[in-house]
């Protein structure tokens, strides 16, 4: 991939992106009510959802930096709702994370939709009609399986209360897998995960 088409982040600090993609029906379970009506309410039917695109590097994870670009537009925001259900979650992300990355707000979420379309999701997640209880190394298998190239130390599972939260991918400036630190400090320890459905 050319990464001029993306324009290279400025700051030298930025060694590798990682990819938070939530699982939703998690996430919903857990906001009932709590305002998300495009991506949990209705007939709302998302399954992994891109929580952010976040530069890091092998010490830190960089958030909160300056920037000399605006805030993104009512146009850019909408744009990535089908990908980031929630206004509020693009802005965030955007003071958080897409700031660090050195890019304008339009080049920044088109690196993050280009970083989303880069992964395939296993079928059998995309298809579930019922929860299912999975070891997080299965689920990890799966999306190696499905995305030729994705050793183990490029992707690991986040998890709460024993519940499949996130699926975490490293990522460097041409959107290559590479390996990360925060495999190894922030992976998913249960022994089982449950994965509830689509509604």
């Amino acid at each position: 991939m050319d990464r001029s088409a993306w324009g290279q982040s400025s700051r030298p600090d930025v060694d590798y992106y990682v990819l938070a993609l939530s699982w939703s029906p998690s996430f919903c379970e857990t906001h009932q009510g709590g305002g998300e009506r495009l991506q949990c309410g209705g007939d709302a039917d998302f399954h992994f959802v891109v929580h952010g695109l976040w530069p890091s590097n092998d010490a830190r994870r960089l958030q909160y930096c300056e920037s000399n670009h605006a805030n993104p537009t009512r146009r850019e925001v909408d744009a990535m709702l089908d990908i980031m259900p929630s206004a509020s979650l693009v802005r965030y992300q955007w003071r958080k994370h897409g700031r660090c990355s050195g890019r304008s707000p339009r080049r920044y979420f088109q690196f993050v939709r280009q970083a989303f379309e880069r992964i395939t999701i296993p079928p059998g997640l995309t298809s579930m009609e019922r929860g299912l209880d999975a070891r997080p190394s299965v689920v990890r298998e799966a999306f190696r399986r499905a995305n030729p190239g994705l050793d183990e130390d490029d992707i690991y599972l986040r998890c709460t209360g024993g519940q499949l939260t996130e699926v975490r991918i490293c990522l460097d400036a041409d959107l290559d897998f590479r390996s990360c630190s925060d495999v190894g400090r922030n992976r998913c320890r249960a022994r089982l995960i449950d994965i509830p459905a689509p509604r």
